[in-house]
């Protein structure tokens, strides 16, 4: 913007982003209106105030993605049903009375029972769905609950849109590597010295704590955690999954990260490049059944017990509680959840073929060195589309993504793609 009032809406005073920073709406308005402009196929004007209308697109497409989301889960419900059962849920026969001249619909016997039937088999005695169904009911919730720009109330990936190898593992997280006796370690957490320090650490530990990230349940062991200073006036928690011994117990396999010079493979003079990052990043994903147990979190020097908490804290009156997502601190976190979302990654490539896909290419190029065609200015090896430009590429690092394109417009259109089926599936575009 250029003026030092809109400046720290998005960064602080030592210029790094802001955690509350607001979304720069603007940047999606004009790349739509710049995407627009270079249709040859349209050539009307936009009106006056098609920033408003823009916005209200926004707000009706957000209830078609919340309906969309709905109607996704009852066709996987319903595709888990016994077929016998499928039809028993829908009332053939209804009583209709006339009660003060108004139509009063009540069961028929049969109806009623054929109903109450085909509930019992989806909650209880379908062995798919008797283990879906609240945690389908949260992700509604937390669709029901998101703006079109922020995940207000958190997210749980939406499982069921899954590949079906994955599916388990979005839903209850992928197990763990245990090498070792898991901890029993019991020693309360420590509290701030000062009330400042509390009051930064309450409004971190709260958002996670409201957003179920940290839930209630059997705890066995402790985990600590401490903050480090991030910027001027900002706090960066710290969860220690090592002095309690739990990260002893855990293996976590290696892995590489991509260097900024792999870019290098789908880059040419004059390409574009953009950022894309994942909130909550760890978040995102489920820690393993068997170890919330062995996480657990001592939240009782940041409990409000006044009569002026909020309800969702005086529902809440255990001292202790756990994790039940992936937290930064345990060893296997970048591992887990680097692997669903690399998983994710692969999704949304897409099917190479389709012309509208931007992450389509048609053949492979290897230009290698000692080969008698080896060209220095080109990339060893090259996916080329059709048109002869190097195609579209994501480059994951743990939760910040690079993504390339030969047009800035190519680039715009891949980034939103892969965003896109992140949300789709449950996982936080930060916009």
């Amino acid at each position: 913007m250029g003026e030092e009032e809109e400046l720290e809406m998005l960064v602080k005073k030592d210029r790094q982003k802001a955690d509350n920073a607001t979304v720069p709406i603007h940047l999606w308005d004009f790349t739509f209106h710049a995407d627009r402009k270079g249709d040859a196929i349209i050539t009307s004007p936009l009106p006056g105030d098609w920033q408003t209308g823009l916005s209200m697109f926004r707000k009706g497409m957000l209830l078609i993605w919340r309906r969309k989301q709905l109607r996704s889960w009852k066709r996987f419900a319903d595709s888990c049903l016994d077929p016998r059962m499928r039809d028993l849920r829908l009332v053939k026969s209804l009583k209709i009375l006339l009660v003060n001249e108004r139509v009063k619909y009540e069961w028929t016997t049969r109806a009623k029972y054929d109903y109450r039937k085909w509930h019992t088999h989806r909650r209880e005695a379908n062995a798919v769905l008797k283990h879906c169904v609240e945690k389908a009911r949260d992700c509604m919730f937390r669709a029901a609950e998101s703006s079109w720009w922020e995940w207000s109330a958190g997210s749980t990936l939406f499982f069921w849109k899954w590949p079906r190898s994955h599916m388990v593992w979005a839903r209850d997280g992928q197990p763990h590597f245990e090498i070792g006796k898991l901890p029993r370690f019991l020693k309360g957490q420590i509290p701030p010295k000062d009330g400042e320090g509390r009051s930064k650490m309450k409004a971190k530990l709260d958002k996670v704590r409201q957003r179920l990230y940290i839930e209630v349940g059997t705890v066995l062991s402790l985990t600590h955690m401490f903050y480090v200073l991030k910027g001027l006036d900002d706090i960066r928690m710290v969860y220690n999954g090592t002095s309690c011994g739990l990260n002893a117990a855990i293996w976590s396999p290696h892995f590489g990260l991509p260097l900024v010079r792999y870019t290098f493979r789908s880059l040419l003079p004059e390409y574009h490049q953009c950022d894309m990052d994942v909130q909550e990043m760890f978040m995102n994903f489920q820690l393993g059944l068997r170890i919330r147990q062995y996480a657990g979190v001592d939240v009782s020097h940041v409990r409000d017990t006044s009569a002026t908490a909020p309800e969702w804290e005086k529902k809440r009156t255990l001292h202790w509680e756990r994790w039940g997502r992936n937290f930064m601190g345990l060893t296997d976190s970048p591992y887990r959840s680097l692997q669903l979302l690399i998983k994710v990654k692969h999704i949304a490539y897409g099917n190479r073929h389709q012309k509208r896909n931007p992450f389509a290419w048609r053949t492979v190029i290897l230009n290698l060195p000692g080969s008698a065609t080896y060209n220095p200015r080109l990339p060893w090896v090259m996916k080329l589309r059709t048109d002869g430009h190097l195609a579209c590429e994501v480059y994951i690092y743990v939760d910040d993504g690079r993504i390339t394109g030969f047009s800035k417009m190519e680039c715009w259109r891949a980034a939103k793609r892969f965003c896109s089926v992140c949300t789709d599936l449950g996982v936080q575009d930060a916009s």
